[in-house]
């Protein structure tokens, strides 16, 4: 009994793989991001992304990179990606690599401490990092 699905107002964009469920209403000129799980009523020109979907907050600016045409008429990318955009793996092994030196510098800071304290720390030996490897990721 009742209503069961959707009802999708005009200029609504989907993306690829959302699920949009339940009696709710997406109102007009909204966009839902790929993947992301409509559980809520989303309201006219809004965007919305996630499991379960959240409204964003629109940009104030362009990003300047360049994407789909028919996306860039609509200031959005169904897709999520656009043809320069920077790999987000790459980016996030680099923070990961970043903090693993930070975490070094720390550690070698704390022997110091303790050998100055009288206490004997004894090193092991490890393989060294290379700079050369970080930098490829930039490349990527």
């Amino acid at each position: 009994k009742g209503k069961r699905h959707p009802t999708l107002c005009n200029g609504v964009v989907v993306g690829a793989g959302a699920k949009v469920l339940g009696p709710i209403e997406i109102g007009e000129g909204a966009r839902i991001g790929s993947n992301s799980v409509v559980l809520k009523a989303v309201p006219a020109g809004s965007t919305v992304v996630g499991i379960p979907a959240r409204a964003i907050e629109p940009k104030a600016k362009k990003t300047g990179i360049p994407c789909d045409p028919a996306a860039e008429q609509l200031h959005f990318d169904a897709y999520g990606t656009t043809v320069n955009m920077r790999d987000p793996v790459a980016h996030v092994i680099n923070h990961m690599l970043e903090h693993i030196h930070c975490l070094d510098q720390q550690i070698d800071a704390m022997k110091k401490a303790l050998n100055e304290s009288g206490i004997q720390y004894v090193d092991k030996p490890m393989p060294e990092s290379d700079d050369y490897e970080r930098d490829r990721l930039d490349e990527i």
